[in-house]
């Protein structure tokens, strides 16, 4: 009796080294998960809107696969579509493998980065994941070698700098339900990126003009002299249709747009401007009180040497501000 015992025991031990599909408790070990092969060619990007936060996109879509069971295309969900149109246009069975091929329309949601525009630089992106299947029962694959961006895509305004396609396993909290499952339900996700430029210096310009010359303006308004009231009233008068035009070339920029204002590199120049305007104010009366005080050459030596102070700290702040947006990652 010992020795059966003995010998049983060595023979499960022999079977668990072996890698015997039986665990200890003598239930049959999970089957690995599907592979499906997903590869992906870009023929267009376009209808860019900001506001809503929506691209369109046009694209050849394929799956290839052993599964006999498998139908990657007719489940596989784009996690990130507002609206889609697909056509199957091909299903073939080559030496033991699935291929299936699709055209799509796409229109996308994605959340863009405006910090910088007109200068922006966004990442677009393409995200697949099977409707029903966890990660645990198919896992996807990058088609690496084949997939790309056609050499034939242009899109006006914007360069394209790279693209890339990868694969990431997403956690969602939740089981759906699925009294089969306990805990998070892993779910495996291919991820097709382009990485893209706006070329945004006419609009830079067209958005910005009116801020510059106001500000301009401004800078002349030191040469009117403040210590004669005619002159300092029409000082004023200056400053205040400077400060209005910067309010209306804001309000333009922003009807162009249909951003929310003051997220742009724009509308922080025009903010800056109207900061200006403020402190071109400030500077006027506050000379105009020296004078009035009877030192009126103090007050035209204090209002000559605030006018290049005021032009280079304008000047350096709008500097950085554009080679942090022309220089960003």
């Amino acid at each position: 009796m010992r020795r059966s015992r003995r010998l049983a025991a060595a023979a499960w031990l022999l079977l668990a080294v072996l890698g015997f599909p039986f665990a200890a408790s003598g239930q049959p070990a999970s089957a690995p998960p599907e592979e499906v092969k997903l590869g992906l060619y870009l023929t267009g990007l376009s209808s860019f809107n900001l506001g809503a936060g929506t691209f369109v996109a046009d694209f050849w879509l394929w799956s290839t696969t052993r599964s006999e069971k498998l139908t990657p295309l007719d489940t596989m969900d784009i996690v990130n579509a507002a609206s889609r149109q697909g056509e199957l246009l091909g299903t073939r069975r080559i030496d033991g493998m699935r291929w299936d091929q699709q055209r799509v329309r796409l229109t996308a949601r994605t959340d863009f980065q405006i910090h910088h525009f007109p200068f922006d630089r966004q990442k677009l992106h393409l995200i697949f994941e099977d409707s029903f299947l966890t990660a645990k029962e198919m896992v996807l694959v990058a088609d690496r070698e084949n997939s790309r961006v056609s050499r034939a895509l242009h899109i006006p305004g914007w360069k394209i700098l790279g693209w890339e396609i990868g694969v990431t396993e997403h956690q969602y909290l939740s089981n759906f339900g699925d009294p089969t499952q306990s805990g998070p339900t892993p779910a495996s996700r291919l991820v097709f990126t382009v990485d893209i430029e706006r070329q945004g210096r006419a609009e830079f310009i067209e958005l910005t003009l009116g801020a510059f010359v106001a500000f301009a303006i401004l800078a002349l308004s030191f040469r009117m002299n403040p210590t004669l009231p005619p002159i300092f009233a029409g000082r004023m008068g200056v400053i205040v249709a400077s400060v209005f035009t910067v309010v209306i070339s804001l309000r333009s920029a922003n009807t162009v747009t249909l951003l929310p204002l003051g997220a742009t590199l724009a509308d922080r120049i025009h903010f800056l401007t109207l900061a200006a305007g403020f402190a071109a104010a400030v500077a006027a009366a506050a000379v105009r009180y020296v004078a009035e005080s009877g030192r009126e050459a103090t007050a035209l030596t204090i209002d000559r040497r605030i006018m290049p102070i005021f032009i280079a700290i304008y000047g350096v702040i709008v500097t950085i501000m554009i080679a942090a947006a022309l220089l960003q990652e």
